[in-house]
């Protein structure tokens, strides 16, 4: 179940010029590995 359609993602990043990542995501441990480099990647 999707919470928003994805021209309701891209059309206002297209209009403000941000780039939206596509992830596939094929189980849990996809998902934590993501989540998980992102946490590293991000100052705090």
């Amino acid at each position: 179940m999707t919470l928003v359609t994805l021209a309701q993602v891209l059309q206002p990043a297209n209009a403000i010029g941000y780039a939206v990542p596509g992830l596939v995501c094929l189980g849990w441990e996809d998902m934590r590995a993501y989540v998980a480099a992102l946490r590293r990647s991000v100052p705090r």
